[in-house]
């Protein structure tokens, strides 16, 4: 019985792979980006509302429809404000997402490969940005 359940283990990961995620894993809030040789973002009921939290994040709603919690201007000096702007994103092959959202300087082209995702936290690398400046 323990080798035909280790054998099925095998079968079921090797043809969905360990890092497979669906879309409605990413659904939701995840917010306070920890940077390290990967960026981490946890799990949240919304996006922080106060100053002294750190205010960045990303909601990934069904449809590609994406909100995006980022510093309002161009300073990053303490106390920063924050807006709420709308976007896209969307699955590419191996675990990668395309989102394009505004900033105050155009528009971002970002690509992250998405290296985990758990019902607490989001790990991802970015792989390649554009910034597209305003006409």
């Amino acid at each position: 019985m323990n080798k035909l359940v280790l054998i099925l283990g095998i079968l079921f990961f090797s043809h969905f792979g360990y890092s497979q995620f669906q879309q409605s894993d990413i659904l939701g809030y995840w917010i306070s980006p920890v940077f390290d040789s990967v960026i981490h973002l946890q799990k949240a009921e919304q996006f922080y509302i106060t100053e002294r939290d750190d205010g960045r994040g990303f909601q990934f709603l069904k449809g590609g429809k994406l909100i995006v919690r980022q510093n309002l201007g161009w300073c990053g000096t303490p106390p920063i404000s924050y807006e709420n702007v709308s976007g896209s994103w969307e699955f590419l092959d191996d675990n990668k997402l395309l989102l394009n959202y505004p900033y105050w300087g155009g528009q971002i082209r970002r690509v992250w490969q998405v290296e985990q995702v758990t019902s607490s936290q989001l790990t991802y690398q970015i792989l390649n940005t554009e910034y597209l400046q305003k006409e």
